[in-house]
């Protein structure tokens, strides 16, 4: 399954709507064991294969969400490019804090994490 998406240039000073995306990576590995049938098709006729990880997040989240704009570090960063990636991370903390929402992945959606969720809820309920 491929997810549909757009691909949208902003510029931080002009105060864009937008979420930050954080999930864990999961290992190197994931990259390589990806299958071709399974990534995110940008406009008409780009794919773009991505770690299970993302996709999983991504998959989970098109279910709650019908248009949401997500700032995705393995999309824009280009992880191939060192001097790039080096850049990028020192903004990481300006991107997520400018952002109007940051999503955090746990994981696909199970008893383990329902009761995470659940125990912080009830964490900061108390702290109330």
């Amino acid at each position: 399954d491929f997810i549909n998406c757009d691909l949208k240039v902003f510029k931080l000073r002009d105060n864009p709507k937008y979420a930050a995306l954080s999930y864990v990576w999961g290992p190197p590995e994931q990259e390589s064991s990806l299958s071709p049938e399974r990534g995110i098709r940008i406009g008409h006729d780009s794919k773009l294969r991505v770690r299970k990880n993302l996709w999983q997040a991504l998959h989970d989240l098109q279910s709650d969400y019908d248009t949401l704009y997500l700032w995705i570090d393995a999309i824009r960063i280009n992880q191939d490019d060192t001097d790039e990636r080096n850049h990028q991370v020192a903004h990481m903390g300006k991107i997520y804090s400018r952002a109007e929402m940051v999503l955090a992945w746990l994981g696909p959606r199970d008893i383990s994490i329902s009761a995470a969720l659940e125990t912080i809820e009830r964490i900061g309920e108390y702290g109330d």
